[in-house]
């Protein structure tokens, strides 16, 4: 519990005994070398059926970095692309993101595309609380890309892909976070019998 609810608040670090026991430097150096070839998505996690799997839309027009990222991905999420404006808009008003998880946004699509669709998303009800991960261009500032400072959080295209798989997972973890917490404020104002708001939600 201790860990989940560490990666939630978004630590990227931590040590402790539940990690490994307290070692002198020669075996820890020996464990981080074996660290090192592992995979970014943990191997003892169990495969799990397409059908299982949280979805992820990915919204990007340069085709081999959407194969990049499916290739990522798609053990871990159900991978749904859009490879311009139209196709995303089209996905998002008509329900094709439901049981979509996050969005990896191109901040590049011409034609202000990455902001069309950034809209779209805020005004639909069903996805006002969809984390949306800016991917920005390499060596690009997100400083001087104001429409990325507006997601939830930003990338650059030349990070290492396990650097985003963190940020997602990471971005994906404190956004249920928030939505249990809010959920648990709704009960609280709420009389349990009736559904009404009770004193507390009356006076926030």
């Amino acid at each position: 519990e201790q860990i989940q609810r560490l990666r939630e608040v978004e630590c990227d670090y931590a040590q402790g005994y539940y990690f490994a026991k307290p070692m002198a430097v020669e075996e820890f150096e020996e464990l981080w070398r074996s660290q090192e070839s592992r995979s970014a998505i943990p191997s003892s996690k169990a495969p799990r059926k397409e059908d299982e799997m949280p979805g992820l839309l990915v919204v990007e027009e340069d085709a081999g970095y959407r194969e990049k990222l499916w290739e990522a991905f798609a053990g871990e999420y159900q991978v749904l692309e859009a490879s311009d404006t139209e196709n995303a808009l089209s996905c998002v008003r008509s329900g094709g993101a439901a049981g979509v998880s996050a969005v990896i946004l191109s901040m590049t699509l011409p034609e202000d595309g990455a902001a069309a669709v950034m809209n779209a998303l805020r005004q639909e009800p069903a996805y006002w609380e969809l984390p949306v991960l800016a991917a920005i261009p390499d060596g690009e500032s997100p400083y001087s890309l104001p429409l990325a400072m507006e997601a939830d959080d930003y990338y650059c295209k030349d990070h290492p892909i396990a650097v985003l798989q963190r940020r997602l997972r990471g971005l994906i973890r404190a956004a249920a976070s928030q939505k249990r917490e809010n959920n648990l404020q709704e009960q609280a104002n709420r009389d349990q019998l009736t559904g009404l708001l009770n004193r507390r939600g009356l006076q926030s």
